[in-house]
């Protein structure tokens, strides 16, 4: 029973230290912080980290793979988008990004739609990407 009540504590049923997991290289162009492991229909981030010089006319161009945003349900984007496309399998958020020299921070709040093991892309137009995995438990 110790051995349970340890493991939720660390994450292994949801948020945590052993559930947090970063994509990419910290500081980097582009990373992605996440969960390995969440609730079915339960909130959490995502969050994306576009590094300086990632951005081009004062946008930062972040899509997202039409396999991961089609796994949640998509509550919130901070900071909001100008606006969405759907680009053949991403799902492009063009943001305002004024400093070119500064990182911006884009954290996509969303629950699982399904239970399961759920992959997807992340990445910059033009630019790099990641990939995660996540196990959604019922």
């Amino acid at each position: 029973m110790l051995g349970l009540v340890a493991a939720a504590l660390l994450g292994l049923c949801g948020t945590g230290p052993l559930s947090h997991r970063i994509a990419g290289e910290k500081g980097g162009a582009l990373w992605v912080e996440y969960q390995l492991f969440g609730r079915w229909k339960a909130p959490e981030e995502l969050i994306v980290h576009v590094g300086p010089g990632q951005t081009r006319d004062g946008r930062a161009h972040v899509w997202l793979s039409r396999q991961l945003v089609e796994q949640h349900q998509i509550e919130h984007v901070t900071p909001p988008p100008e606006r969405v496309e759907m680009l053949g399998d991403r799902y492009v958020y063009v943001l305002c990004a004024p400093v070119p020299s500064a990182d911006l921070g884009v954290t996509f709040t969303l629950k699982p739609e399904h239970w399961g093991v759920k992959r997807g892309t992340i990445g910059i137009e033009g630019g790099p990407q990641a990939g995660i995995q996540e196990l959604v438990y019922p």
